[in-house]
């Protein structure tokens, strides 16, 4: 079958502006592609398992909790290309993950393993150590590392203790590129 061409990019790309699906132009799909970092050498992505087959997993989640989880999805261009079967798959594959005050989610530098959707309190950004942005509710973060396979741009601390939602590298990147 073939796949939406609304389905995101992947790879050391983004697209430019006027380009994408929020530009107003009318047009959904992303032509215009520019290069994200020149000088940065990335590994190429492959996975070794038949994508098609990929199962994703399933987790229950009371009602309340998948309805502040669609909510948050609705809001992200990320998700827009998605059918509603695969994100609902996408909110099935998330675990929620407490995390006490102070305590780093992610690391800048590091090698991107999940996704985060903020249900509950605060994580501050951090880019070489200088504060650049505080979440809270309904925000989502992570995603860059995981669709351009580039190291995490930001460290992301947990201000407050915070509830996350947080989905791993394969389950991700099966569902976003993929569809599956």
């Amino acid at each position: 079958p073939q796949r939406d061409s609304r389905r995101i990019q992947m790879g050391n790309e983004i697209p430019q502006q006027g380009a994408g699906p929020d530009s107003g132009s009318g047009n959904n799909t992303i032509n215009n592609i520019t290069p994200l970092r020149k000088s940065v050498i990335r590994k190429k992505i492959t996975f070794t398992d038949n994508v098609a087959s990929f199962i994703p997993p399933k987790h229950f989640k009371p009602y309340e909790k998948l309805r502040i989880l669609r909510k948050a999805l609705a809001k992200n261009f990320l998700f827009q290309c998605l059918d509603n079967k695969e994100r609902e798959q996408f909110i099935d594959a998330l675990q929620e993950d407490i995390i006490e005050r102070g305590v780093d989610v992610i690391k800048q530098g590091d090698i991107g393993d999940y996704f985060y959707i903020i249900e509950e309190g605060q994580i501050v950004c951090f880019v070489d150590g200088k504060k650049r942005a505080t979440l809270s509710n309904g925000a989502c973060f992570g995603e860059l590392s995981l669709l351009y396979s580039q190291p995490r741009a930001a460290t992301c601390r947990a201000e407050t203790k915070a509830t996350l939602w947080k989905i791993d590298f394969e389950t991700f990147r099966s569902i976003i590129a993929f569809g599956n």
